[in-house]
């Protein structure tokens, strides 16, 4: 447990920003599904399960749901995020996930109003995992 903590703790430093995220709701303590879709402008499939968010500080949240896998084209064209295959987006650890990803990864990054969406998709037979680190835009 304390090395979760103390993991949680490394994130928080490592990765969080001072500058805050403004987009609608998204500056919100705890986020909900909505907010992320209204706020960072991400079409959730109607696959989505799963769902989990965290905040990383005032300018970070990341987020980590499953989609099934003949999902991700809808989502990524929806959402206005181009996946290339093999290409890393996320590279810092999360309570969400870690560094290490097991298998294939497409990732890429798009920028939607006040926010930039860095997202990796990572699949896994019938079901792929959507990891998504919300940052302010500069």
């Amino acid at each position: 447990m304390l090395a979760l903590v103390g993991l949680a703790s490394f994130a928080v430093v490592a990765c969080g920003t001072d500058r805050s995220i403004t987009s609608a709701g998204l500056d919100q303590v705890a986020p909900t599904r909505q907010d992320i879709a209204r706020g960072a402008g991400i079409r959730f499939p109607t696959s989505t399960r799963d769902f989990r968010l965290t905040r990383i500080g005032r300018g970070q949240i990341d987020v980590s749901f499953v989609v099934a896998t003949g999902d991700v084209d809808a989502f990524t064209a929806g959402s206005g995020v181009r996946l290339t295959p093999g290409r890393r987006a996320i590279t810092h650890a999360s309570p969400l996930w870690d560094v290490a990803v097991k298998g294939p990864v497409s990732g890429g990054s798009s920028a939607y109003r006040t926010v930039v969406r860095n997202v990796e998709a990572v699949p896994d037979g019938t079901t792929t995992t959507i990891r998504l680190s919300i940052v302010p835009r500069d």
